[in-house]
């Protein structure tokens, strides 16, 4: 691959630049560094820098990650990538996954209780869309 051809794969997409654009205004306004972000999300500057320069996608699955490291709500943040609603269920999906794994180091009951309540939320979600209520 000739340097030329490098470049142009390493330019940012239009996502990418609603990314950076949405990265910086928010680090920004939460008053934090490159670096400060970088450590809240347990990753390297040269590896968050990227994102801030529209070079690299966000998966779906690292926006709450993100949102806590700003400081905001998942729906902020979302909005600010310009995420359609299509990308809700998803995002929420990832959220729950994001919480559960914040669940290391709490005692057995705390992780069997919060699952036992999402399994019953998730049981009446489906009651109530199928038209089954008690």
């Amino acid at each position: 691959m000739s340097w030329s051809d490098h470049w142009r794969d390493t330019q940012p997409t239009p996502e990418g630049r609603q990314i950076a654009d949405a990265f910086k205004k928010l680090r920004s306004e939460a008053g934090m560094t490159q670096e400060d972000v970088a450590r809240k999300i347990d990753m390297t500057l040269s590896g968050y820098r990227p994102y801030e320069q529209g070079r690299r996608q966000l998966r779906t699955e690292q926006i709450p990650m993100f949102a806590r490291a700003f400081r905001v709500s998942v729906e902020h943040l979302s909005a600010s990538l310009g995420l359609s609603t299509a990308a809700t269920h998803d995002i929420r999906i990832a959220e729950c996954a994001d919480i559960l794994g914040q669940l290391e180091g709490e005692p057995p009951e705390v992780a069997d209780t919060i699952l036992r309540w999402l399994r019953e939320s998730v049981e009446i979600a489906r009651m109530s869309r199928l038209g089954r209520t008690n």
